[in-house]
């Protein structure tokens, strides 16, 4: 199990994980399909700064060894 949270006035958000688990991954896809960020083995606790990204919509998803789990995200 995981979560995925947002700080918008900090321009981030964050993956926190249950265990450590060295199959977890994410991916950050932008409004146009092109992959923007991206890590393998996650953390517990994982911070992704969109300060650096344009404003728009962003879809992350994770990826675990049993589940894939996707969640839109607007930078603004």
């Amino acid at each position: 199990m995981f979560s995925i949270y947002q700080n918008p006035l900090e321009g981030k958000v964050y993956i926190d994980l249950e265990d450590n688990s060295s199959s977890t991954s994410y991916k950050v896809v932008n409004a146009n399909g092109q992959i923007v960020k991206k890590r393998n083995k996650l953390r517990y606790r994982n911070t992704i700064l969109f300060s650096m990204l344009p404003e728009g919509v962003y879809t992350i998803e994770v990826k675990t060894k049993n589940k894939v789990t996707t969640k839109k995200f607007l930078k603004f």
